[in-house]
């Protein structure tokens, strides 16, 4: 298992840095990137997530699909106090704790979870992690943008944000699985088609994301190693011992902590820029995760192992 999941998530790397270079020679600039993200976003992911839940969801899979869901959302809260706590031992003021808190409470579970789950667990584990940031995602645009904005009352439109083309192919594809719902082969082997674009896309996209950071700044910020720590050591160790209080299938289990130790999610770059943080030190915390993550998930899952 750790093998072979080792062995995944290098070829998921190299993809990453092959957007990374093509980025950097220019094949994939701002504007093709903002395109593609659109695309991916509104069209392959909703495929992907329909295509997924239709052939796994069952009734069985749906009367635990709770679990996920609220670990995904309530690891949004353990790493809020988590990441307070580790500001506080590592001296960071207490202007920039709102934004350290924020890092830390979000992972990249669609660019790089969803890639690692397929590789390694299929549709199943994609049915997973598309619960579990059901859970997160509710969070992140309602709580989560309030430590971004503290004088931003939580409105219709943050909800709004919940609602996206992928928890419609969630719903969707959910009903369709459950009731077993049958759909002509062509039509099946298209959606399979657009699907398999997905994770290529979204490893492509988060390495030339990557690659626009300017290592001139945040490199030395107090802002990394609590994110480190925060995201790749504290948040899957509460997971897994959360995890040993429920009686769930092995499979979620493990992609549940794996999920808890994803790297910051690279849309926090843009968020943190909206609302006038400094964008580099979060730059600098999803380059720092998202590396160490390829480290510490082959241990998070053999440690699981024994």
């Amino acid at each position: 298992m750790v093998s072979m999941l080792i062995s995944k998530l290098m070829g998921l790397l190299i993809v990453m840095l092959a957007g990374a270079g093509l980025s950097r020679v220019g094949l994939l600039d701002k504007t093709l990137r903002q395109g593609l993200n659109r695309l991916l976003f509104n069209f392959v992911l909703p495929m992907m997530v329909f295509s997924s839940m239709r052939s796994t969801m069952t009734r069985e899979l749906l009367s635990t699909s709770f679990v996920p869901v609220l670990l995904g959302a309530g690891l949004c809260f353990v790493n809020w106090g988590s990441a307070r706590l580790l500001s506080m031992l590592f001296g960071i003021p207490c202007s920039e704790r709102h934004l350290v808190s924020f890092l830390n409470m979000f992972g990249n579970n669609l660019y790089l979870g969803l890639p690692i789950a397929l590789a390694v667990f299929g549709s199943e584990g994609v049915a997973v992690v598309l619960l579990f940031s059901l859970g997160s995602d509710t969070i992140l645009w309602t709580l989560g943008l309030l430590l971004l904005s503290p004088r931003q009352d939580i409105s219709v439109n943050n909800f709004k944000q919940i609602f996206t083309p992928t928890l419609i192919g969630l719903v969707l594809g959910t009903l369709a699985g459950v009731i077993a719902l049958p759909l002509p082969l062509a039509l099946t082997d298209a959606m399979t088609s657009v699907a398999s674009t997905a994770s290529p896309f979204a490893l492509l996209l988060t390495g030339a994301a990557l690659a626009e950071i300017d290592f001139a700044n945040g490199v030395f910020s107090k802002h990394v190693p609590v994110l480190v720590l925060g995201r790749l050591v504290v948040s899957p160790a509460i997971a897994a011992l959360a995890l040993t209080f429920l009686t769930v299938d092995p499979m979620m289990s493990t992609m549940v902590v794996i999920l808890a130790a994803m790297p910051t999610f690279v849309r926090s770059i843009v968020l943190t820029d909206k609302y006038g943080w400094n964008s580099q030190q979060a730059a600098m915390g999803v380059l720092v995760t998202t590396l160490g993550s390829f480290l510490t998930i082959p241990l998070l899952v053999q440690f699981l192992g024994r």
